[in-house]
């Protein structure tokens, strides 16, 4: 669970906080290997789903977002986020 509070973890619950994303936009947040190493952790968590969203394209399109128990996992996490370091 330590690896939850990981700085690369909590940037992208955070990240997800916001929006549903794409890979590529995970990678902005952190590094191509924190984003590999953390999604699938909060997915084995039940913190994070992939969906595939159609409204950007009649094939798919392959987003992240939280769950619901991610999500109210995420609302603690940026309350605390200020006592976390950095």
């Amino acid at each position: 669970m330590e690896r939850v509070f990981s700085k690369g973890c909590r940037s992208l619950l955070l990240a997800l906080l916001e929006k549903e994303r794409r890979w590529s936009e995970l990678e902005k947040v952190v590094d191509k290997r924190t984003v590999s190493e953390c999604i699938d952790l909060l997915i084995e968590l039940g913190f994070v789903k992939a969906i595939i969203d159609y409204t950007e394209s009649t094939k798919g399109v392959k987003k992240y977002t939280l769950t619901e128990r991610g999500l109210e996992f995420a609302k603690k996490l940026k309350e605390l986020s200020n006592l976390l370091p950095v």
